[in-house]
């Protein structure tokens, strides 16, 4: 290369070596979103949906209009074939429409799929106790004095009735 001064690009030269040796894969990560809309005055459009304007497509090898909004004359009684022209436009844009957001929502599912290297089992816990009962607390005991205010307090509790309910009641 440099006896001839043969300037290869590294780009050039991988996807030449890639389609030589049937290498298939891709490095482009970054994915185009807009698209170029042709409207039916020949100007171009870049955007990511069909603009709110008449467009033309391309459907095999054969430019259709498509178009968002239609008005039929109710006045006259006959459907002429001009008012059909019309439905079929509003078919083809909402078509349309409906091809960018199915590829958008392809793209989004793409990128929300975890990979598998990602994802791996995780390995059962094993089951430990926080804390351990403690099973000679009947043997505690306090002393004599607070036993006695103990079983003093059990009886008041145990005398302890309601008679009348006090709260959120209304005396008739």
């Amino acid at each position: 290369m440099e006896k001839n001064e043969i300037n290869v690009y590294f780009f050039d030269w991988l996807e030449k070596h890639c389609k030589e040796n049937n290498i298939i894969k891709s490095i482009n990560l970054l994915t185009k979103t807009n698209k170029t809309w042709k409207t039916i005055d020949n100007e171009i459009i870049i955007s990511e949906y069909p603009p709110m304007t008449t467009v033309k497509i391309k459907i095999d090898n054969q430019e259709v209009e498509a178009s968002p909004y239609k008005t039929i004359n109710e006045s006259e009684k006959e459907v002429s074939k001009k008012d059909i022209k019309k439905i079929h436009n509003q078919i083809n844009f909402s078509n349309s429409m409906l091809e960018t957001m199915s590829k958008q929502l392809t793209r989004i599912e793409d990128k929300d799929t975890p990979s598998s290297s990602i994802v791996s089992s995780i390995p059962k816990p094993l089951v430990k106790p926080i804390y351990e009962l403690n099973t000679h607390i009947d043997s505690l005991k306090l002393g004599n004095e607070s036993d006695s205010k103990i079983e003093e307090i059990k009886e008041l509790l145990s005398k302890l009735t309601l008679g009348k309910p006090s709260i959120n009641t209304i005396d008739r």
